[in-house]
C-alpha cells in the first residue's frame, strides 16, 4: 500500500464544507495517482463554531467504487463514491459525533469518555 501525506488549506465555503475545490481536486489527483491511500493534514473544520486544537490528519482512502475518509485517532468516518461528497458526509459525522458525546458527558461509560477526551484533544469551540 502506497501512502504520501500532503497539506491543504481551506479558502472559500462550497455547501456544507469550507472545503476548496483545488484541494479536492489535489486529493483526488493524489489518490488516483496513488490508487490507495493518502494522509492529508487539515487546519480548520466547516463549522464555524468549532476550531481545531492543533492541524490534524485525516485519510484518504479510494475503494474500488468511491471513496472513504477517516480520521484514525476518532474513529469516525465517511463513503461516498464521490470525493466531495465524502468530505462533506465526513466533516458532519465528525461533528455530529463530538456534539453527542459532548451533550451526553455526564452519561457516558468510561470508554465512551475516554472517546470525548480523544475529540477534545483534536476539536473545541471556537
Amino acid at each position: 500500500m502506497l501512502v504520501t501525506q500532503t497539506r491543504i488549506e481551506p479558502r472559500f465555503y462550497t455547501s456544507f464544507t469550507p472545503m476548496n475545490y483545488t484541494a479536492v481536486c489535489f486529493f483526488t489527483e493524489t489518490i488516483e495517482a496513488l490508487e490507495r491511500k493518502c494522509a492529508v493534514t487539515i487546519k480548520s473544520l466547516p463549522a464555524r463554531h468549532y476550531c481545531l486544537v492543533r492541524p490534524a490528519v485525516i485519510e484518504v482512502e479510494r475503494e474500488n467504487l468511491g471513496y472513504v475518509v477517516s480520521h484514525p485517532d476518532t474513529g469516525v468516518f465517511a463513503y461516498d463514491e464521490n470525493l466531495t461528497s465524502a468530505l462533506d458526509k465526513f466533516y458532519a459525522a465528525f461533528i455530529e459525533e463530538y456534539e453527542f458525546l459532548k451533550d451526553n458527558a455526564n452519561q457516558l461509560s468510561p470508554s465512551l469518555k475516554h472517546d470525548l477526551e480523544t475529540f477534545e484533544n483534536v476539536i473545541c469551540a471556537c
